[in-house]
């Protein structure tokens, strides 16, 4: 026999053996097969002799009748009419004067009967019985961690069978498990923290483990009974003795045991909301049975373990859920006075990484990203957004191992290894994220998973593996598990956001409904204030002039200096007034919108300046200029005051340029008005649009009230436009005006 291992074979081929069809029981006990109603013995295990000196081909054809009296087999046809067994296993039989008693356990398959019999040991009282139960379940009640009910557990059902070694092993999703308590003897090498492979229980062998819930196998290498005949009469199938607690062991399984240099075993099954949890897995190093009322004293405590895990795994759940429930509080107080609800997450001593056991985390919010901890970089961050975006509908995605699904992730598993995603929005795209680093884990295997396989005249045959000493694996791009408790958190941040930005939004619509107000009381009072100061002004202004023109030969120089102070002033107060009734008509005067050709109004609006300019020679540089849609007064307005404000600050240049040029781009047009004049630092470039700002504040060489650039930004935005400037100080300006293009060319 040649043994080799092919790459293609995985652990997953033993899970094709029909282990519930062995055709033969484990010889401890012995089967007797009956067809019903007339209870003719129809087949048999072939070890009969050795438990009732009676030979199996004896048995065959002979009636149950002639061998258990008649009040047992009328509990058991009661039984069978019912259905129900329990009430009947075990039953004490003594089948022969000169045989030991059994107990003799029922079940139904279809329409057989079958009996199995086992070596009775010596009875327990009722009052044994009851207190053993008693203690047994205020010992394991008495658990309040989930450490201490699997060693407790572990403990008791080792004090009760005498077994060697006791375990407490679960399966994870992916079926693999792992030794999580144990109770052993002194001496022996510890199996705790494990881990085995989804083989080694396969698929069907945990199907089994779902019906029949405590398995003994007592003698690993004791020689199992053939059943006689090998195949059921009449239909000549296999027997199924999926219910049978006899039930041969595949050789597999017994090669695997000797391996590990177990001699006994008994596994008892743990169900957990209706699946299976796990098992109590029990070794002894020689042959070890356990009778049937031990095996179900030993399932009552898999019940009662059953019962207490949930309600632990509630409790500590309730207490993780009940410290992110304070922060998430924490954080709802922090949003609600904070002026957006990011800043209150990222902004205070309590933050969003409070919420959970992130290391790090991200809000992208209104085309806004922000990173708090320790997060990948922003474009990563980007690229994965964009990639949740793409996902199937899903409020909540996590994962701890996320390079398995974003193939890009594998660039960072340092800081993110593991992802749980919000959506605040899908909608809008806008997403939470936090992130787990990657945590090298060490993984102790009871000996290398993969198994050899051996080659005979069949074909391949599965052997498990010869060496169960401890194999390490190391696990990379894996962070630690994600809690429910941590996903309900984030579920009711979620709840929390949305009151916040409904909180947000109407205290805005509040304070804009008060803002407008303001503006418009505003702008009647600096109409009303501009309009009342015009009649004062135009005296002054005459008796200015009236003193001029009658007695300026009669005032010396100071008197006539004086007397051209006030007329400055007064013009420039005339002007001052002039812009802000502009200013303020804006948002009084009936707009009237229409298709424009920008070149004339170019034109009127360099007509209009340049006499301003006594004789300089500006080059003014018109390009071919898209049409946009406005309202032509205005639009003339804002191109005369950018227009104006680049000559006056050209005017230290000895050769000054303006050029104009515009652009459509999609449904929007963009001029841009440049000049070489003296420029500014760009620090300053939000202030220039304020009302009465002003750079330079040299007055004598560049004159104006500081309403000018204002005013176009006003007349910009009632446009739906934007405007921005590019400067620096030495070379120039240059103003860029979006506005709406000419629907007809749009």
């Amino acid at each position: 026999m040649t043994t080799y291992q092919p790459y293609q074979v995985d652990l997953t081929n033993c899970d094709q053996e029909p282990i519930h069809i062995p055709g033969r029981i484990q010889p401890h006990g012995f089967l007797l097969v009956c067809r019903m109603p007339d209870l003719a013995i129809i087949q048999v295990s072939g070890n009969t002799a050795d438990h009732i000196n009676v030979q199996s081909d004896e048995l065959l054809a002979q009636s149950l009748s002639d061998f258990i009296n008649l009040p047992i087999i009328e509990r058991i046809i009661a039984a069978w009419q019912a259905d129900n067994f329990q009430t009947v296993n075990p039953t004490i039989v003594k089948l022969t004067p000169a045989t030991t008693p059994y107990n003799l356990i029922a079940h139904r398959q279809h329409d057989l009967l079958l009996l199995e019999f086992e070596p009775l040991r010596p009875a327990i009282t009722s009052l044994q019985f009851y207190n053993m139960l008693s203690h047994i379940l205020q010992t394991i009640q008495q658990a309040d961690t989930l450490a201490a009910l699997f060693q407790t557990s572990a403990e008791q059902i080792k004090q009760l069978t005498g077994f060697d070694r006791v375990m407490v092993y679960r399966f994870d999703e992916d079926w693999h498990g792992q030794v999580i308590a144990e109770a052993k003897e002194s001496g022996l090498e510890p199996f705790l923290g494990l881990h085995f492979p989804a083989s080694d229980i396969p698929t069907q062998a945990r199907q089994l483990y779902t019906i029949n819930r405590v398995r003994n196998i007592v003698d690993v290498t004791a020689k199992p009974a053939d059943l006689l005949p090998l195949l059921t009469p009449p239909a000549d199938q296999p027997l199924d003795l999926t219910h049978a607690v006899l039930r041969a062991v595949p050789p597999i399984h017994i090669e695997y045991l000797r391996n590990i240099g177990v001699a006994a075993t008994m596994s008892i099954s743990i169900i957990h909301n209706g699946s299976l949890w796990g098992l109590f897995v029990c070794h002894h190093y020689t042959p070890r049975f356990v009778d049937y009322n031990l095996r179900n004293i030993c399932a009552f405590i898999s019940h009662i373990f059953s019962g207490q895990l949930p309600t632990i795994i509630a409790a500590e759940e309730h207490q993780l859920a009940k410290q992110f429930s304070a922060v998430g509080e924490t954080l709802l107080e922090q949003m609600s006075r904070s002026t957006d609800f990011v800043a209150g997450l990222v902004d205070y001593p309590v933050t969003l990484l409070d919420l959970n056991s992130s290391r790090g985390a991200a809000i992208y919010f209104n085309d806004q990203l922000v990173l708090h901890g320790q997060t990948p970089a922003r474009n990563q961050v980007l690229d994965l957004i964009d990639w949740l975006n793409q996902q199937e509908e899903t409020a909540l995605y996590h994962t701890d191992k996320l390079s398995a699904a974003y193939e890009p992730a594998q660039a960072y598993t340092a800081t993110a290894a593991g992802l749980l995603a919000l959506s605040i929005s899908k909608f809008t795209g806008d997403w939470m994220l936090w992130f787990k680093p990657e945590v090298v884990q060490t993984v102790e295997w009871g000996g290398n998973p993969e198994k050899a396989v051996a080659v005979e005249a069949d074909g391949l045959r599965l052997s498990p593996r010869q060496s169960f000493e401890q194999w390490t694996e190391i696990v990379h791009a894996k962070s630690l598990p994600w809690q429910p408790a941590e996903l309900n958190a984030v579920r009711k941040l979620r709840e929390h956001i949305t009151n916040v930005i409904v909180q947000h939004t109407a205290q805005m619509q509040a304070v804009n409904a008060q803002l407008k107000k303001a503006y418009e009381e505003l702008d009647a009072f600096s109409y009303s204030v501009s309009h009342d100061l015009r009649s004062p002004l135009r005296i002054i202004d005459s008796y200015a002039e009236i003193l001029w023109e009658d007695y300026h030969d009669q005032l010396d120089e100071d008197g006539q200096e004086i007397l051209a102070v006030i007329t400055r002033n007064t013009s420039r107060m005339n002007q001052l007034i002039e812009d802000m009734l502009a200013y303020s008509r804006l948002t009084r005067s009936e707009k009237i919108y229409n298709n424009l050709d920008l070149t004339p109004i170019i034109q009127e609006a360099i007509d209009l300046v340049m006499p301003s300019q006594k004789e300089r020679h500006i080059i003014f540089d018109i390009h071919l200029l898209p049409e946009l849609y406005g309202d032509r007064p205005l639009i003339q307005q804002l191109f005369f005051n950018v227009i104006s404000n680049a000559a006056k600050y050209t005017r230290p240049v000895s050769q000054p340029r303006i050029e104009i040029s515009g652009r459509q781009q999609g449904d929007e047009v963009v001029y841009a008005i440049s000049d070489n004049g003296i420029g500014f630092d760009m620090a300053y470039a939000d202030e220039i649009f304020k009302v009465f700002a002003r750079l330079h504040q040299d007055e004598t060489e560049f004159e104006g009230t500081g309403i000018g650039l204002a005013l176009v930004k006003r007349i910009v935005q009632s446009h739906q436009g934007r405007i921005w400037v590019e400067s620096r100080p030495g070379q120039g300006s240059t103003f860029y005006i979006a506005l709406p293009a000419s629907p007809a060319h749009g």
